[in-house]
C-alpha cells in the first residue's frame, strides 16, 4: 500500500509540543508555589526590615544609598524618594566627621571588619543634628557587596548621661561648699569668742568718757569696728547654713546705706554705684542680716555680669500693691530695685535664673546657689521678686515687701553699759574661754549678782556643791568633756528650780541641728552686748 510519505517534522513538533505541555502541567504548580514562597519570604523580610526600632541604611562604599527602612525615614524626617536622593555624607554632621567617614569606608572596603561607634548624625532637610550609635557590616545585597548601617538614636541616653554627670558635678560642688561652710562656721565661732571681750570691754570703757572727748571717739571707732566684724561673722554663718530669721521693724533705706561700704568692696573700681533712695523711711518687718545677704548675692551677680565695667543702681520707694498681685495682698508696700548694665539674659536663661545650681559660669566659678538663696530669703519674708533683662542692656531685680507702720527698732549694738538690768540672785557661770568668762563675770557682778565661775563641767559641779541653791546656770554649749546640756541635766538633780541660759559662738539653729539644744531653750549668741546679756539674764530669772 502506497501513499504520501509522512511529514516527520510535523510529527516531531507535535510530539515535542505534547511533551512541553506535559512538562508545564507537571512543573508549573511547583514553580508557582516557589514564587509564592519567595514573595512571602520577601514580604517577611520587608516587614522585619521596617519593624525594627533602629534605622537601617544600605549603601555602597562610595556612600550612595540603595535602600532604607521606615524607621530611617522617621528618624531623619525624609520621604523614601528624598532619602535615596541624598548620599551618606548628607546624613553626617559637617566638620571632621566627613573626613572620618571617607577613611572609615575605605578601611571597611579593605578589611571587611564590622564597626561600632557613636556619631553625630544630621537631618539633610533642616540641618538639625543628633547623637546616634552606628553599627556597620559588609553584606551581599542584590549580588553586590554593600554596607549595612544600623543607626540607633541615643539622644535620650546622652541626655541622661549628661544629666548624671551634671548631678555628680553638682553633688561634688555641693559637698565642697558644705565643707567650706563648715570651715567658715568654725572660723566664725572662734572669731565670735574673740569678739565678745573686745566689744564688751570697749562699750564698758566708753562709758567712762564724756561724749565729744578724744577717748570717747577712739572707743566709738573700736566699737564700730567690732560691730562690723560681728556682721562679718554673721555673713560667714549665713554662708554656712540657712539662717534663722529675726524679724523686726527696719528702714530699707538704712539697710541699703549701711551696705554701701560692703558693696564697694565687692565691686571693682570699674563698676560705679548709684543710689536713689526714697525721701521718707520705707519700713518693713525683716531680718537685716538676711536682707544684707540678698544685697551681697545680687552684687556678686552684677559684678560677674559686668566684667568690662558698668553701673549698679539701687532704688527704694514706697509702693501700693494692686489687687490681683501674684504674691502680696493689696495695700502699702516697699520696693527695692537692683539693676546693672551687664550683658543681660536671654529668655531661656531668665526662666532658670532662680533654679538651684543653675549657673552660666563654668564649674568652679560659682555654685549656682546665689540667686536661689535670694529667692528663698525674699519668700521667707513674704515678699515677691521679679526679674527683667535684655541681652546687651542689663538686668533689673525688683523686690517687693509688705510695708509696716512704726519706726525702726533699735538693734542694741551701741547700748551703753549703764543700761544693765540689775539683780541679786546666785548665778553659776561656766565658760571654757578665759576672756569670755572674765567679761561675762564682770557684767554679772556689775548688775549685782552673786557669781560663781568654772571653766568646765566638772569644775562647775564642784562650785555648785558650795551653795544651797542656784538661781541660774549661764553656760557655754560646746566645752571639753561635758557639754552645756549635759551639765544642766547633771545639776538639775540637786538644783530643781535652777534655770539655764546657753551661750555659743554658733547660732541656735546650728546647735539645734546637732541635737545639743531643744527648740525652746534660752540661748544667746556670742558676741553678745552688755545690755543684751543683762536683759536676757533678767528675763529668764523673772519668768514664772
Amino acid at each position: 500500500m502506497s501513499g504520501p510519505a509522512p511529514d516527520w517534522s510535523g510529527v516531531r513538533d507535535k510530539i515535542i509540543g505534547l511533551g512541553e505541555q506535559s512538562s508545564r502541567k507537571s512543573y508549573y504548580p511547583e514553580l508557582q508555589k516557589r514564587l509564592e514562597d519567595l514573595r512571602a519570604s520577601e514580604e517577611n523580610l520587608r516587614t522585619i526590615f521596617n519593624s525594627t526600632h533602629e534605622a537601617i541604611l544600605i549603601h555602597d562604599f562610595a556612600g550612595r544609598l540603595v535602600a532604607v527602612n521606615e524607621p530611617m525615614l522617621a528618624l531623619y524626617r525624609v520621604s523614601r524618594q528624598e532619602a535615596l536622593a541624598f548620599c551618606l555624607a548628607d546624613y553626617t554632621a559637617p566638620g571632621k566627621q566627613l573626613e572620618q567617614l571617607v577613611t572609615l569606608l575605605n578601611d571597611m572596603r579593605r578589611t571587611r571588619q564590622d564597626q561600632l561607634f557613636e556619631w553625630v548624625a544630621r537631618r539633610p532637610l533642616d540641618g538639625t543634628t543628633f547623637d546616634v550609635e552606628v553599627s556597620l557590616r559588609v553584606a551581599m545585597w542584590e549580588h553586590r557587596e554593600m554596607v549595612v548601617a544600623v543607626v540607633r538614636d541615643i539622644g535620650a541616653r546622652k541626655r541622661a548621661e549628661l544629666e548624671r554627670k551634671q548631678l555628680e558635678a553638682q553633688l561634688a560642688q555641693s559637698q565642697k561648699m558644705e565643707s567650706i561652710g563648715l570651715l567658715a562656721g568654725g572660723v566664725a565661732h572662734d572669731f565670735n569668742n574673740m569678739l565678745t571681750p573686745i566689744l564688751n570691754y570697749a562699750i564698758m570703757l566708753r562709758e567712762d568718757f564724756a561724749p565729744g572727748t578724744d577717748q570717747r571717739h577712739d572707743l566709738d571707732e573700736i566699737v564700730h569696728a567690732a560691730e562690723r566684724a560681728r556682721d562679718l561673722t554673721r555673713q560667714l554663718l549665713a554662708f554656712a547654713r540657712k539662717q534663722t530669721m529675726t524679724l523686726r521693724r527696719i528702714d530699707l533705706n538704712e539697710v541699703v546705706r549701711k551696705f554701701e561700704g560692703m558693696l564697694r568692696r565687692v565691686l571693682p573700681e570699674n563698676i560705679a554705684v548709684r543710689m536713689q533712695l526714697a525721701p521718707e523711711p520705707v519700713m518693713l518687718e525683716g531680718d537685716v542680716g538676711q536682707l544684707e545677704q540678698v544685697l551681697l548675692n545680687l552684687s556678686i551677680n552684677a559684678r560677674d555680669a559686668m566684667a568690662g565695667g558698668g553701673v549698679v543702681m539701687l532704688t527704694t520707694q514706697a509702693v501700693t500693691v494692686p489687687d490681683g498681685h501674684p504674691k502680696l495682698s493689696p495695700g502699702p508696700g516697699v520696693c527695692l530695685s537692683f539693676s546693672d548694665t551687664g550683658g543681660g539674659m536671654d529668655a531661656e536663661t531668665l526662666e532658670k535664673v532662680f533654679d538651684p545650681f543653675f549657673t552660666t559660669k563654668g564649674l568652679g566659678h560659682g555654685t549656682g546657689l546665689g540667686l536661689s538663696i535670694v529667692h528663698g530669703i525674699v519668700a521667707q519674708h513674704g515678699g515677691h521678686i521679679e526679674v527683667s533683662s535684655q541681652v546687651g542692656k542689663g538686668t533689673e531685680f525688683r523686690l517687693t515687701f509688705r510695708a509696716c507702720a512704726g519706726t525702726q527698732e533699735a538693734t542694741g549694738m551701741a547700748s551703753p553699759a549703764g543700761g544693765l538690768s540689775p539683780g541679786s540672785e546666785t548665778v553659776l557661770l561656766v565658760e571654757d574661754q578665759d576672756q569670755v568668762r572674765l567679761i561675762a563675770r564682770k557684767l554679772l557682778e556689775r548688775c549685782g549678782y552673786n557669781v560663781l565661775v568654772a571653766s568646765d563641767g566638772e569644775a562647775a559641779l564642784g562650785e555648785a556643791a558650795k551653795v544651797p541653791s542656784l538661781s541660774l546656770l549661764v553656760t557655754d554649749v560646746i566645752m571639753p568633756g561635758m557639754n552645756g546640756r549635759e551639765l544642766y541635766e547633771a545639776l538639775r538633780q540637786s538644783q530643781s528650780r535652777m534655770k539655764v541660759l546657753y551661750l555659743s559662738g554658733y547660732p541656735a539653729d546650728i546647735i539645734g541641728q546637732h541635737g545639743v539644744l531643744d527648740a525652746h531653750t534660752h540661748f544667746l549668741q556670742k558676741p553678745f552686748l552688755p545690755q543684751e546679756f543683762s536683759v536676757k539674764v533678767r528675763q529668764i530669772l523673772d519668768e514664772a
